[in-house]
């Protein structure tokens, strides 16, 4: 069992006099995938913010190796803990190697420079996602899958241990759905990342999480393993709409028959 990275205590959150957050607790571990699913309104990407400490929770504690996340500064924070948004619009025009290299600015001192072993790194792990094709390219002039493919490199550079993404299959075509999924459960396992998804589609949290939590109105409806999470009498309660899990060539696979 791995020791965990990240803990939520209890936190719940208000905006104007709606409660979004509940008293929602979870723990983060090393090397697994952990999803956070569940219909639009239920509080997943503000869950996400608190998180990425972006917005404080009106109550209970969110703890970063053991230490509350108060206690860091943004810097030694970001050290730790990478975001991979759903939607970033390019407004400058940098290449794909500036975007990623951007993951080092929180190891450098003031006003320093990457050096060149941080500049092979860069290389390294753009090689490694098989995107070196487009390290001079413009950050502007690329697909939504190989923006996508930059930001989850710049997250790699950055050398996080945990790293938060936001639908990150989200507004792509059904190949690099799968390509993302996939990397993304390599790099857990590979790299021993703690990584949080929120994701959009229970039939991708399925086949790639190690554990899923399932919000409703704010509330933790139900947190485990996939199977026991993505079940037809959960996705009914939980989205209204009716399912039946099949399995396909050793894995499970979610249909949707008709909405409640």
């Amino acid at each position: 069992m791995h020791k965990a990275i990240m803990e939520a205590s209890d936190i719940s959150f208000f905006y104007k006099d709606r409660h979004i957050l509940k008293n929602i607790s979870l723990k983060i571990n090393a090397a697994e995938v952990f999803s956070i699913i569940g219909p639009n309104g239920a509080g997943k990407t503000t869950l996400l913010n608190c998180l990425l400490d972006f917005i404080k929770p009106a109550s209970g504690k969110i703890y970063l190796n053991g230490k509350p996340v108060d206690d860091y500064g943004r810097g030694d924070f970001c050290r730790i803990v990478s975001f991979v948004p759903q939607m970033h619009r390019p407004v400058f025009n940098y290449t794909v190697e500036e975007i990623v290299l951007m993951g080092k600015n929180p190891h450098l001192r003031e006003f320093a420079m990457p050096s060149q072993k941080e500049r092979d790194e860069v290389s390294e792990t753009l090689e490694e996602l098989k995107i070196s094709h487009l390290k001079k390219r413009h950050y502007t002039k690329i697909s939504g899958g190989e923006l996508r493919m930059v930001l989850i490199a710049r997250a790699l550079v950055q050398a996080s241990r945990v790293i938060i993404m936001d639908e990150p299959a989200a507004h792509l075509d059904i190949k690099n759905q799968l390509d993302i999924l996939e990397l993304i459960k390599k790099m857990a396992v590979e790299r021993k990342a703690a990584v949080v998804m929120v994701v959009h589609d229970p039939a991708h949290a399925l086949l790639y999480s190690d554990r899923i939590m399932l919000l409703k109105d704010g509330e933790n409806v139900a947190s485990g393993k996939p199977d026991e999470i993505v079940t037809p009498e959960n996705l009914a309660s939980v989205y209204g709409v009716e399912t039946k899990i099949i399995e396909f060539e050793g894995r499970k696979i979610v249909v949707p028959i008709k909405s409640k």
